[in-house]
């Protein structure tokens, strides 16, 4: 049965898959049920089957086999009955046959209660489906609303009151982040409904719901290890306050985009304002909510900067974005013509897009990126994810006003640096708008508290303040050697006054460096990585010719327990896992990961679980690192010259934009004196900083009487 679901995912594939899964179905039809040696293998199957019929829009099908897994499940094994039970729901949505669905999901909570059942997860995704009925059903979205928001709350409580690893929260939660999903498509069809006056308000209680869906485990983790650091006094957090207490909620978030926004202009005097954009991709849709805020000025009143902070809604169909950048992505019309013959194809192919499932418009996003990573630039993609992405609230964007994006599944794969559209003429989006991004607002908060902590931090006496490793030899996989890379920190040591500590070679080994990491206000990372099927939450290849015992033990002992599948470390891989076990809180201001690849990871729908989170987890507020592999040499100029930037005084985001500025430039100019045309996009736009982007080089102080003021 793997097979076939393997298959199933493919279109190409749908006739042979659906076809044999059918056999399967018809074969153990003929067997003696009680002869199985369980009846699960029956039920499920049909379950299967009935999936795959939703799959392909044969909802009529879907409905008569999930009834039938249905009847028999309880009959025989009431264990699977409301499993079974979330299926024929699911098909009687589809059929429009809301009654007999709202009366299946209700009769089986009944049920479950009535046996006493203790499954919460399962108790929260029949909730869900009963509140997804209630919602497609005239006049009734104040009861799904209730509903939903029961769901999520208990999804919740269940999820942060039991004593569960990371690893358990986080696999429980992605059977449960529909639940946020659909709360945030039914509060945006009532903030469509409501006059006026109380559009902000609803758009609020949305933004809310998305804050509560995301990153939960990482906040978790943060505040239970902020007691670790006697020196980390910032960001608190009342988990169940901020479930179920709007106004307390809003007050946090509020506070998050104030002290980011009085942040950054502390250190930019020119910055009058900063927005924030974040991103929810629910079933069909993409809602977008747009918050533009001044900070805290000193003549303005509470109340003003409570109006400031007012977020407006977007909704985007998904579906005009497929069909807009249909020449870029592999669309499925065709096979499904050959599948089901040309009328057929076309109904089957028509009814998914009605449906459109927020997996299939998250793959159709990251098709369009894919083929940005793996070719050549391509302005329709990048128009079409302009369109998608920013064209919505681009009116409402001052002049080199930052932006801060909050994006969600795969649109946290976009370069939005190299985003072009319409009425920007022909400039890319990093030309106009530093940028950052960041996991979720509450992250955004901690990491600009995380980091006044660290700078206000004195007494660090030890020169080990800025780490460099290049170049990691021997290494336990065949890459080439990395010579650029001494060249690049090299460069970087040489603008600082102070000694810098350099470990390559056999000198960069697993212990050696996450020793130093320990103890560095600042490192930076030049080697080989790699985020694939093997290394899902992304791997650093350092040197293998440490000790192969010690690496394996850092490995061993956090990951067979937490967190990430245990890997085999031949004495050289710094993974997630490593980093969590053995380095705990760091004092570094931020982290450079110039190696391929890293900026990636695992997702899911806690978030993106890569180095990245890792090394947020680990008290580092800010990250930067590659979404796709780039050429040592053009990485090693790239660092030489953002490097410049950082020490003559900018801050993170503003170094990284003008970095890719002056790229960009030097581009057009070649271009324009018939020359090569320069780098190619993904060398300068692949980089990505990920938390508070406001971040500056500790060694450098830089004030409005002093530019440039060594701290040394």
């Amino acid at each position: 049965m793997a097979c076939f679901l393997h298959e199933e995912r493919c279109s190409v594939h749908l006739r042979k898959a659906l076809t044999l899964t059918k056999g399967a179905v018809e074969k153990l039809d003929r067997m003696d049920k009680a002869s199985l040696p369980e009846m699960s293998t029956w039920i499920r199957t049909l379950m299967m089957l009935s999936n795959m019929y939703m799959k392909v829009g044969q909802f009529s099908e879907a409905s008569l086999t999930s009834r039938r897994a249905y009847e028999d499940a309880k009959k025989n094994l009431y264990g699977l009955a409301p499993t079974a039970a979330l299926a024929y729901g699911a098909a009687a949505v589809e059929l429009a046959e809301l009654s007999d669905a709202e009366r299946l999901y209700r009769e089986e909570l009944q049920q479950l209660k009535a046996r006493g059942y203790a499954d919460e997860v399962l108790i929260a995704r029949l909730q869900g489906g009963l509140g997804r009925v209630l919602m497609k059903q005239s006049g009734r979205l104040d009861e799904a609303e209730a509903e939903l928001r029961q769901a999520a709350n208990a999804c919740g409580r269940f999820i942060f009151e039991k004593h569960l690893t990371s690893h358990h929260r986080i696999e429980a939660f992605e059977q449960l982040k529909f639940l946020y999903s659909e709360l945030q498509s039914c509060l945006y069809s009532i903030y469509k409904e409501s006059p006026d006056e109380r559009k902000g308000i609803r758009a609020r209680d949305a933004l809310i719901v998305a804050e509560q869906g995301r990153c939960r485990d990482l906040m978790f983790n943060l505040e239970n290890r902020r007691g670790e650091d006697s020196e980390n006094t910032g960001f608190t957090l009342d988990w169940k306050k901020f479930d179920t207490d709007a106004e307390y909620a809003w007050e946090q978030l509020e506070e998050c985009m104030t002290v980011c926004v009085n942040a950054i202009k502390k250190r930019n005097k020119e910055v009058q304002r900063v927005t924030f954009v974040e991103f929810t991709l629910t079933f069909g849709n993409l809602i977008i909510w747009v918050l533009q805020s001044h900070g805290t000025p000193e003549l303005s009143s509470s109340s003003q900067a409570a109006k400031d902070l007012v977020p407006e809604m977007f909704c985007v169909d998904i579906k005009d974005f497929i069909i807009d950048a249909k020449e870029e992505l592999p669309t499925a019309l065709e096979d499904y013509k050959m599948t089901y013959g040309s009328e057929l194809g076309e109904h089957h192919y028509s009814k998914r897009l009605q449906r459109s499932q927020a997996l299939e418009a998250h793959s159709k996003i990251e098709d369009v990126i894919n083929k940005l990573r793996d070719g050549d630039p391509d302005d329709r993609a990048l128009n079409s994810l302009y369109k998608l992405l920013i064209k919505p609230f681009a009116k409402k964007l001052g002049k080199e006003e930052p932006v801060i994006f909050i994006p969600h599944e795969g649109i946290s794969f976009v370069p939005f640096a190299a985003l072009k559209g319409p009425g920007m003429k022909g400039k890319y989006f990093i030309e106009n708008h530093p940028i950052g991004t960041a996991y979720s607002l509450r992250s955004l908060g901690w990491a600009v508290n995380r980091y006044t902590t660290l700078r206000g931090t004195s007494g660090i006496s030890s020169q080990d303040q800025l780490l460099l490793v290049a170049d990691p030899s021997p290494l336990g996989v065949n890459k080439d050697p990395l010579p650029q890379s001494i060249q690049e920190v090299n460069a970087i040591a040489s603008h600082f006054p102070r000694p810098s500590v350099i470990l390559s070679g056999e000198r960069a080994t697993l212990e050696e460096v996450t020793s130093h990491m320990s103890r560095s206000s600042w490192f930076h990372i030049s080697c080989h990585g790699d985020v694939s099927t093997e290394y899902p939450q992304g791997v650093l290849f350092l040197s293998c010719s440490g000790d192969s015992e010690w690496a394996a033990k850092a490995s061993r002992r956090y990951a067979a327990s937490d967190y990430e599948d245990l890997i085999f470390n031949s004495g050289g891989y710094l993974t997630p896992a490593v980093i969590l076990n053995n380095v705990r809180w760091m004092p570094a201001h931020a982290a450079v990961l110039a190696a391929c690849n890293v900026g990636k990871g695992k997702k899911a729908g806690e978030g993106l679980i890569g180095l990245s989170r890792a090394l947020t987890q680990a008290g580092v507020p800010l990250v930067v690192a590659p979404l796709k592999s780039v050429l040592s040499e053009h990485a090693s100029e790239f660092m030489q010259r953002l490097y410049k930037k950082l020490v003559a005084g900018e801050s993170m985001m503003f170094a990284l934009r003008n970095t890719m500025r002056d790229i960009i430039e030097s581009n057009a100019a070649k271009k324009k004196a018939g020359e090569e045309s320069g780098w190619p996009l993904w060398e300068w736009a692949a980089w990505l900083p990920v938390g508070f982007p406001g971040v500056c080089l500790p060694f450098c102080n830089v004030t409005e009487e002093s530019p440039l003021e060594l701290d040394c």
